[in-house]
């Protein structure tokens, strides 16, 4: 049991029922190594970027929560995000030498942050629960599996987090908007050529539909969503728009656009553009991921 001393020094707790939603959550932004984690009464936000210009997010709702409770204003902080996945994942695959795996890979990081990954005897299942615990400033993050008197703990180090470049574009600064099913944008995404440094975007209000124009050696592939057509769900431009974006970082949101059942498209006249997928869960529950991308210079 806990004591006061203990319970006043957690500045957040919350328990998952299901592991396997928050693996898919994270593996879907998993676009670098380290993430930065930030507490809200409305739930858990885990961010990542690359180069400052793309940046993914997985926002873990409350209601995902059997058990939330955070205390007070917390800090943000940072950890290794690929080590979160793989020690997440030992619990939801259904093998123990699992285990010994992420142990002999992580095992120099393990040793030099003081990390620890315990087995136990510990069954796994699919539909494992998971407890977080973070006590504040200096602690690690702690989550760990209880089943019947066998437990699994791991603890990962967290660092002061990172000046990350905060993207977000505003309800007043939307300048188009698309809601589309996400299987027939992942279709749209298969026709593209690969092989072309740049993918523009181009909404025409005028012509109602969204434009996406890749380009190589080897020619010009223009892939067309009209507005009317069935799997679009909404649409909202408020003007002509055309930007360039590069076609590898584009390719960030396949592992989400697989995973999810809507998508949204957001421009602002800037450019800057926000792909969110809505990933399906549990019944009722909204949990997305959501990607911002930077234009590229040369938007001629």
């Amino acid at each position: 049991m806990m004591s006061n001393t203990e319970s006043e020094q957690i500045k957040f707790k919350g328990c998952v029922n299901n592991a396997k939603a928050v693996i898919q959550l994270l593996r879907a932004i998993e676009i670098s190594e380290s993430a930065v984690i930030a507490f809200g009464e409305k739930g858990v936000r885990i961010s990542t970027e690359k180069y400052r210009c793309i940046q993914s997010s997985a926002f873990l709702q409350k209601e995902l929560f059997e058990d939330y409770a955070l205390d007070g204003e917390c800090e943000a902080i940072k950890i290794d995000l690929r080590l979160l996945i793989d020690c997440i994942g030992v619990f939801i695959t259904g093998n123990l030498h699992a285990v010994a795996d992420v142990n002999q890979r992580y095992s120099s990081f393990l040793r030099n942050n003081q990390c620890s990954l315990d087995a136990g005897s510990t069954a796994f299942n699919l539909q494992v629960s998971l407890k977080f615990t973070y006590k504040g400033y200096g602690y690690p993050l702690e989550f760990s599996v209880e089943e019947n008197d066998a437990c699994t703990t791991c603890t990962i180090e967290t660092y002061p987090a990172d000046d990350m470049p905060y993207f977000e574009i505003s309800g007043d600064d939307v300048a188009a908007k698309v809601i589309l099913e996400s299987e027939f944008l992942l279709d749209v995404f298969v026709d593209f050529d690969f092989s072309s440094p740049f993918v523009r975007i181009t909404c025409s209000k005028e012509r109602k539909k969204i434009i996406f124009t890749t380009g190589s050696t080897s020619g010009i592939v223009h892939s067309t969503i009209e507005f009317d057509s069935p799997p679009v769900l909404s649409h909202a431009v408020e003007r002509n728009l055309g930007f360039h974006y590069n076609l590898m970082h584009l390719k960030n949101i396949i592992k989400a656009l697989e995973k999810s059942k809507k998508t949204a498209i957001r421009l602002n006249s800037e450019g800057l553009l926000c792909i969110q997928c809505q990933i399906p869960i549990e019944e009722n529950d909204k949990s997305f991921v959501e990607f911002y991308f930077l234009p590229t210079v040369n938007n001629q």
